[in-house]
C-alpha cells in the first residue's frame, strides 16, 4: 500500500516487512531471555561446575543462548534423566524452542520449530496447553 499510494513510512532507512518482522522478533526474543534467566536461576546456581565444563557454558547466559542440544543436554544430566528433564524442566525447553524460532531469520527452520512443539505436544500431554498459548503468543509469524 505505500508503494501504491506513494506514502513515506516514519522510518528513514528501507523498512521491509522482513526486516519489520526480524526486528519485532529480537525484540521479543530479549523477553524470552529473560523468562529463561528467571526460570533457571536456581538450576544455574545449584549445577556442578565440572557439568557448566563440560558444556563450555561461563554463565546462565550462555546456558540460555547456547545450541539446542547443549541447553538439553546440560539440563538433561542436571537432573539425572530425561522423565525427570520433561517433568521439571519441559516448560523452559518450549521456552527455548520459541527463542531460537525468534532468532532464525530461515523459514524452513521456523517451521522446523514449530512442528517440532507439536510433537512435544502429542508426547508430553501435560505441557501441550502451555504449548499452543507459546504457538499462539510467541511463534504466530
Amino acid at each position: 500500500m505505500v508503494s501504491r499510494y506513494g506514502f513515506r513510512t516514519q522510518y528513514e532507512e528501507d523498512q521491509s516487512l522482513v526486516n519489520l518482522r526480524q526486528e519485532r522478533a529480537q525484540n521479543r526474543s530479549q523477553e524470552l531471555v529473560g523468562i529463561l534467566t528467571k526460570e533457571l536461576k536456581s538450576t544455574w546456581e545449584d549445577g556442578k561446575q565440572k557439568l557448566k565444563t563440560l558444556f563450555s557454558l561461563t554463565s546462565l547466559e550462555d546456558l540460555i543462548l547456547a545450541p539446542m542440544s547443549s541447553f538439553t543436554g546440560f539440563l538433561n544430566r542436571v537432573r539425572g534423566g530425561r522423565d525427570a528433564f520433561w517433568e521439571i524442566h519441559g516448560v523452559d525447553y518450549i521456552h527455548k524452542v520459541a527463542l531460537e524460532y525468534l532468532r532464525t531469520t530461515n523459514r524452513a527452520q521456523r517451521f522446523n520449530y514449530r512442528r517440532r512443539m507439536k510433537e512435544v505436544a502429542e508426547s508430553h500431554p501435560n505441557i501441550a496447553k502451555k504449548i499452543q498459548v507459546i504457538l499462539d503468543d510467541w511463534m504466530k509469524y
